[in-house]
């Protein structure tokens, strides 16, 4: 491990290389808060570097839509959103498959690469999220209704 680099603890806890010590790593987190790992952790547990080397992370997001849709028309929306998007890389190129069809909607995956991960996992996800759902409303997409909505209207 390096000062800087974004580590993942076998505890699911990501935070920064902030001091390497003898006997202890402190790490600070997204939240700020500062730990002090013994180097006993690294040895005995496995540790992810999320920025060794590269700073760049494969996403994933789901979208939901339903099943009424038209899904080429769906599938390359998304794609539109993501090569236009500044926090998606357009090498590798995102793609877009379809991951589920079930209770009532179809699930579709983008899969990209956001440029910097140092910026955490929730800035490009939630911006791309965000760009998609504008999309889909510009293009007059429905989003599914789930099942116990359309229970409770029939009542």
């Amino acid at each position: 491990f390096e000062i800087g680099d974004l580590i993942e603890l076998n505890d699911k806890t990501i935070g920064f290389v902030n001091q390497i010590g003898g006997r202890y790593i402190l790490i600070k987190t997204f939240d700020g808060k500062v730990m002090m790992i013994p180097n006993e952790e690294f040895i005995n547990y496995k540790i992810i570097n999320w920025t060794h080397k590269n700073s760049h992370l494969r996403l994933e997001i789901e979208i939901e839509i339903s099943p009424q849709e038209n899904i080429e028309k769906i599938k390359q929306i998304i794609l539109d959103v993501a090569y236009k998007s500044v926090h998606c890389l357009n090498k590798p190129v995102p793609f877009c498959v379809l991951k589920d069809i079930s209770d009532g909607k179809i699930t579709f995956a983008l899969l990209f690469w956001a440029d910097n991960i140092k910026l955490g996992f929730l800035i490009p996800k939630s911006e791309i999220k965000l760009e998609i759902w504008i999309a889909l409303q510009k293009n007059n997409i429905q989003m599914p209704v789930p099942i116990r909505q359309i229970i409770k209207n029939y009542k």
